[in-house]
């Protein structure tokens, strides 16, 4: 049954996708919006909403904040998210599972570790590890700058982070919130490090009229570090093969080969800040500020492009049946197959970079505009099952079972008490 706000939530409040269900039915008269000649689905369409919405949205939390993003997922299924009053844990259906508080301003992102835990910069500098139940277990770094709003963890949950430190640091901090090493870098890194599977760390370093991928080693020893021209603003990713790949505001798309090799990949129409989608077979998908979004084969030629008429600036995601996830800048959220066709598109209330985040159950989570959407193909229905008639009845009839249920036609709907 999806939660109900309760009256002392601050930040995160959890409440249902739907506005509050039907009247039982001796008080159905009472309400205007109810009419007599309505089918079943037009019924449940006209209370709860667009079929599209009623089709997607399975639940809805309202936030305290706009400024959401890069919602994570845990190991364990539960999302990440934070806003002005600090970080939550929220349940797949949608309870808060825990808060863990802010102590000054901060626009950081938390990173999930194995255990279902994160790792978090509360806003008075350096990090905070949380357990499964949202308490601190270390800390480490109190009063440092952080250069980069999210760490990158490790497979081991070492943590990387930039810091600003008498210089510019990468410093890695183990699962116990001990310092493992440190490197300076030339300059500051606005964007999270890229851990490898091996270890090697990745990381981007923006200088006064350039950028540097620089890549250190286990011990935190500089291996190489490759110039990517022009100006950059993008987020790097890992590749299957251990390069890694960075768009720049001309549109070019660069891949640092495992050895430090630089080359260019592909020119596409518009700059590339978000971070590109590579999957494991080495195919490549990402959006750029003009709109348009590209599927790439392994080799860097284009597959297909679509013009989506609105910025894409966050990581395109995928779905458990290969559907592409890719949200626009004017608020809207388009679903795409993994050819470029076009399978439905939706419009969102909110706009922004990295709002998506996809779990191991297929359920899509969006996160900004004071509220997380939890899409999932079927949505309240999927959530709560059809009552088993083929089709609605034709006057519209609504029967109830038991106390928290309502059926409207065809749909079984939960019914929120007072």
């Amino acid at each position: 049954m999806p939660p109900t706000a309760t009256p002392e939530a601050r930040g995160l409040a959890a409440t249902p996708a739907p506005p509050p269900a039907v009247a039982p039915a001796d008080e159905r008269s009472a309400s205007s919006s109810i009419l007599p000649e309505m089918t079943g689905r037009k019924l449940a369409e006209t209370v709860f909403g667009s079929r599209r919405e009623n089709d997607l949205i399975a639940w809805r939390v309202e936030t305290g904040s706009d400024g959401l993003g890069w919602p994570e997922v845990t190991r364990q299924g539960n999302l990440l998210v934070a806003d002005d009053q600090g970080v939550a844990s929220i349940a797949p259906d949608g309870r808060i599972a825990w808060r863990h508080p802010r102590e000054a301003w901060t626009h950081a992102r938390p990173k999930s570790t194995s255990d279902g835990g994160c790792v978090w910069s509360p806003g008075n500098g350096g990090l905070v590890g949380l357990d499964p139940q949202g308490r601190p277990r270390w800390r480490w770094g109190e009063g440092l700058q952080m250069q980069t709003i999210q760490p990158a963890l490790g497979p081991d949950d070492t943590a990387y982070v930039c810091v600003r430190d008498e210089g510019w640091k990468l410093q890695a901090v183990g699962s116990d919130g001990q310092t493992r090493w440190s490197a300076s870098l030339d300059m500051h890194a606005s964007s999270p490090p890229v851990v490898h599977p091996d270890g090697k760390v990745s990381v981007r370093v923006d200088l006064a009229e350039e950028t540097l991928l620089a890549t250190f080693d286990p011990q935190g020893q500089k291996l190489h570090q490759a110039n990517i021209p022009g100006r950059v603003e993008g987020r790097p990713a890992l590749a299957p093969d251990g390069s890694v790949w960075i768009g720049n505001d001309s549109g070019g798309l660069f891949r640092v080969s495992a050895e430090g090799q630089l080359s260019q990949v592909f020119q596409a129409r518009g700059g590339i800040r978000a971070m590109p989608r590579i999957e494991e077979d080495g195919r490549v998908f990402f959006g750029t500020m003009k709109g348009m979004v590209y599927g790439l084969e392994p080799d860097g030629t284009k597959a297909w492009e679509v013009d989506l008429k609105g910025m894409v600036e966050s990581r395109i995601e995928r779905m458990a049946d290969g559907t592409l996830l890719v949200g626009t800048f004017d608020k809207v959220l388009h679903a795409l197959t993994p050819e470029g066709q076009s399978k439905w598109q939706m419009p969102l209330p909110f706009a922004g970079g990295d709002a998506l985040a996809v779990s191991n159950d297929g359920t899509v989570y969006a996160a900004g505009g004071r509220q997380v959407l939890a899409l999932r193909e079927g949505g309240i229905q999927a959530d709560l099952g059809r009552t088993g008639s083929a089709e609605p009845p034709a006057d519209g009839t609504i029967a109830t079972e038991g106390d928290d249920w309502v059926v409207i036609g065809d749909v079984k709907l939960p019914v929120r008490r007072a």
